[in-house]
């Protein structure tokens, strides 16, 4: 059943929603329960911001050199490098796949404003996939495309998912799956070391 303000002209309706709206009362800050000034505000966002996820903090604890092999059906087994370099007050870790060689890819992780560790992978297929963490389980970190990828997810080749794999005995597993046309494509494992 439709009520009378439903069978007004639609521009008397907006008329009649934005005037009801602008003599509502909403409550402040203060009584929403919250005392704090905006500069008190500004400083507990900023100290918020410093408390890194466990995920993250796996991440920064791989800073240094690593180097072994790398296997993709299309290449074979090949020789491979990967640096991990802590930057931005801790908040964030480059990543640097295969670097100073044609291939090199670079992936930032860092934590989202949530505090769940995502990873944008600038690609050597020129795009920049966006992974989000969707598992964190013992020794793996389990990450998937994110819905808010600038891609073109069902037409472009890029990588859809990564595990990560930080094995006990000091080693370092990389999983990759690239999609293309919106459907599995490649694979990619990289078995590392430290080398310093």
């Amino acid at each position: 059943m439709l009520t009378p303000l439903m069978n007004r002209p639609l521009a008397l309706t907006a008329a009649v929603l934005v005037a009801t709206l602008t003599h509502a009362e909403f409550p402040t800050a203060q009584q929403a329960g919250h005392t704090h000034t905006p500069a008190e505000a500004a400083a507990e966002l900023s100290k918020a911001r410093r408390r890194f996820s466990p995920e993250l903090e796996r991440i920064k604890a791989l800073a240094g050199r690593w180097e072994g092999t790398t296997f993709r059906q299309t290449e074979g087994t090949t020789a491979a490098v990967v640096t991990y370099e802590v930057t931005a007050a801790g908040s964030a870790v480059i990543e640097k796949l295969f670097p100073g060689t044609p291939r090199e890819m670079t992936t930032v992780y860092h934590d989202d404003s949530t505090g769940r560790l995502t990873a944008d992978h600038y690609c050597n297929a020129a795009n920049q996939p966006r992974l989000k963490l969707t598992e964190s389980q013992g020794e793996r970190l389990s990450f998937v495309l994110s819905p808010d990828s600038d891609i073109k997810a069902d037409l472009e080749n890029h990588a859809h998912e990564l595990t990560l794999t930080l094995g006990a005995d000091g080693s370092l597993v990389h999983d990759w799956l690239n999609h293309y046309l919106g459907r599995p494509a490649q694979e990619r494992n990289i078995k590392l070391r430290r080398t310093r």
